[in-house]
């Protein structure tokens, strides 16, 4: 029924990533109903498997810089199954959650209600990995997210690279952009090209703003219209989580993210340009965001008074604490960022 594309790249077998792999390989070996397509970007690759559904395709090309774009592209032609879910290891899921992607892309993809689905994920904490490792109980985790705590749930990303479409479309959409390389923003990119042909409805007048905020009830540019695609997923359940992992502030995948975001500024303003008057054909007003998340919770009983997460931390609920490594790594790739978070946290303290 569907291929999940799963891009990765490893120094040795030391790396997490290629412990994350082999966790992955084992998960899915002869899956009846799930094509796995790995494409192996590393220098020297020595993921090895014996399963049948499972291929492993060697995409290195000399690159000083990791792609996942590329990856994803390479592995996405080879694929033989109708629909393409990009995955990544470091994600994982709960039981129920392939009964509920097969049942949505009978009843969303199948009958073309949509051209893909888009998936939104849960920010495990080390702890809260270290939990889910053991107890994949994604009823623990949606609640503390929902209560606005912070010790298992980060945060919540309502739009990255996990989505499912039609292997067609995709490439007719265009693919991952190849000129994406390290960490971050080809999937905004993706994902701008998908609302521009689908649009829910007109494009805000701030669009372009990166706005970044724990709290999806206040987002804004375009991240705030492309949440509406997946949030309606996360009360299906359909939710996957990211484990926590290091971030080495050495390794130079996640040194590109601010050359990322300006270049994916550069491109969506050029795609519009080259379309203009083909896309974001709606003149639908956007929902406001608090009123489209208060409906969505009240459909599923839950209260806001009693789960504010979408809004704010809970009563005495402070940010997290980030290591050293971490705030000089923001400091130096996005200071902006660096600095608008001290002004938030000086309003929470």
């Amino acid at each position: 029924m569907v291929s999940f594309i799963v891009p990765v790249f490893y120094k040795d077998q030391d790396s997490f990533i290629y412990k994350r792999a082999i966790e992955l390989i084992n998960k899915f070996s002869y899956h009846s109903k799930i094509e796995v397509i790995i494409a192996d970007s590393s220098k020297n690759p020595i993921l090895q498997t014996i399963a049948s559904n499972i291929k492993i395709i060697h995409t290195y090309i000399g690159d000083k810089v990791f792609s996942p774009s590329k990856a994803r592209n390479q592995a996405a032609k080879i694929a033989t199954k109708k629909y393409l879910f990009f995955y990544d290891v470091d994600m994982d899921y709960s039981g129920e959650f392939e009964d509920l992607l097969f049942s949505e892309i009978d009843n969303i993809l199948e009958i073309n209600k949509s051209k893909f689905i888009a998936i939104p994920f849960l920010y495990l904490t080390q702890k809260g990995t270290a939990i889910f490792e053991s107890n994949k109980d994604l009823a623990l985790f949606k609640n503390s997210f929902l209560k606005g705590q912070n010790d298992l749930v980060e945060s919540i990303s309502p739009n990255s690279s996990a989505m499912v479409m039609n292997r067609e479309y995709f490439m007719e959409i265009g693919e991952f952009e190849n000129i994406f390389a390290g960490h971050g923003d080809e999937d905004f990119y993706l994902i701008h090209c998908l609302c521009a042909h689908n649009p829910h409805s007109a494009k805000n007048d701030d669009y372009y703003t990166d706005f970044k905020t724990p709290f999806i009830a206040n987002a804004k540019g375009f991240r705030l219209y492309m949440a509406y695609y997946s949030l309606p997923n996360f009360f299906k359940n359909l939710i996957l989580v990211h484990r926590w992992h290091p971030r080495p502030l050495s390794n130079n995948f996640y040194s590109q993210r601010l050359k990322n975001e300006n270049l994916l500024q550069e491109k969506m303003k050029a795609y519009y340009k080259k379309f203009t008057g083909l896309i974001w054909q709606s003149t639908t007003p956007m929902p406001d965001i608090k009123e489209f998340i208060e409906t969505l919770m009240k459909n599923y009983g839950y209260d806001t008074g009693r789960y504010p997460g979408f809004f704010h931390y809970a009563n005495g609920v402070k940010p997290i604490k980030r290591p050293l490594a971490n705030k000089v790594r923001k400091l130096m790739i996005r200071p902006r960022e660096f600095f608008a978070d001290i002004k938030f946290i000086g309003r929470l303290v």
